[in-house]
């Protein structure tokens, strides 16, 4: 892995006194440019620009002889390295060069818990990993993403920089022939929402006047999950254990669906009773979501608890009691705290949702620069 930030391939960069919505394409397209035209030189094959909040899959319907898309080739998702021997074999057998995905959105809503820990061992938490959690498809067509063969595209076709930063090359990666939906791309991206805490971490400038802003996008796709589920990505972790040994796999997911800066709730002796666990000050959060009228929250310290392991009524209660401290001493109630697996928090969060107080009781820890004990 290679960390490029801003000094190592943004030459110009714009002063303050400019449209945050401008810089932000600005450097996505910049980055492009620089990154392909390293690759290249490096001789580089395949090359995508995507998020982290989104897994390609090869589309299903590549299996079924009686689909037109139907490949010969077409391993699955358990199988290591299926996407780079799909992309091969099209390259060598087809002169395939760049394909178009469709990205599939998934929706905020979520499933029974026994779907979403389905295959997953005890060991892990289901409902800390994106893959596993959110089933529920809400839009199939949010703008494709390209996937393309960096030895067939002459250096003279990477530009400064470019229009779109997900369709980079148009002489290769063209409209013509090139699906835009799920349902009928060779390859699929599986765009994931997340928890609201994971969907407003990335406080970029996409926040500006010319977006709705995170929160709003969160509330638009809530509700709108489909009524079937989609489990095409779940294979991956059974195979992913078994191709490890369950230790690797338990230090290599270890903080999975964790935002940066989390910081674990062990470091806090005892659970709560007179006092939560620790104090933030400066909270990143800035409970959004109770902050929204700009009538609360300005200046005042943030608390968390320890999130109980035991069932949803201990835990709420804690909650709660947390909740009436922090009310009494001027606080905001940030949440429940916990690195240990919670087996009973989905369950808990449905009980909290169903009785209309999930604005006010939620699971989240404070960042780590920003937490205190006490």
């Amino acid at each position: 892995f290679e960390l490029w930030n801003d000094s190592y391939y943004f030459e110009n960069h714009p002063g303050q006194d400019v449209d945050l919505q401008e810089v932000n394409l600005a450097r996505q397209q910049t980055f492009i440019a620089k990154c392909m035209q390293e690759y290249k030189r490096r001789n580089h094959s395949w090359v995508i620009f995507t998020d982290t909040d989104e897994f390609i899959a090869i589309n299903p319907r590549t299996r079924r002889q009686s689909h037109e898309l139907y490949r010969e080739c077409s391993p699955p998702i358990d199988q290591p390295g299926s996407i780079l021997q799909f992309l091969r074999h099209e390259q060598e057998t087809r002169g395939t060069v760049c394909f178009t995905m469709g990205r599939l959105q998934y929706s905020p809503d979520e499933s029974p818990l026994s779907q979403v820990e389905k295959n997953v061992p005890h060991y892990l938490n289901a409902s800390q990993f994106l893959t596993l959690r959110w089933l529920r498809p809400a839009d199939n067509l949010v703008g494709p993403k390209n996937i393309l063969f960096l030895r067939a595209v002459d250096t003279t076709l990477i530009p400064s920089n470019f229009t779109h930063q997900h369709r980079v090359v148009y002489e290769k990666c063209g409209k013509a022939g090139h699906a835009w939906h799920e349902e009928n791309s060779l390859l699929q991206v599986h765009h994931f929402l997340g928890t609201l805490e994971q969907h407003e971490f990335r406080n970029d400038a996409r926040q500006s006047r010319q977006h709705a802003g995170r929160n709003e996008r969160f509330r638009k796709y809530r509700g709108m999950g489909s009524n079937e589920t989609r489990e095409d990505l779940r294979p991956w972790i059974k195979a992913f254990i078994s191709m490890v040994g369950k230790q690797e796999a338990i230090r290599l997911l270890g903080g999975v669906g964790r935002t940066e800066g989390w910081v674990s709730a062990d470091t806090h002796a005892g659970r709560f009773e007179d006092e939560p666990c620790c104090v933030s000050t400066s909270a990143k959060r800035e409970m959004k979501e109770r902050n929204r009228n700009g009538k609360l929250g300005a200046g005042r310290d943030v608390v968390y608890s320890v999130a109980r392991t035991d069932r949803s009524g201990a835990a709420i209660a804690d909650m709660l009691l947390a909740h009436a401290y922090a009310f009494k001493n001027n606080m905001i109630y940030g949440g429940a705290c916990s690195q240990a697996y919670l087996p009973h928090q989905r369950s808990t969060e449905q009980l909290i949702e169903a009785v209309g107080l999930q604005d006010l009781l939620q699971y989240a820890c404070p960042m780590a620069s920003d937490a205190s004990e006490k």
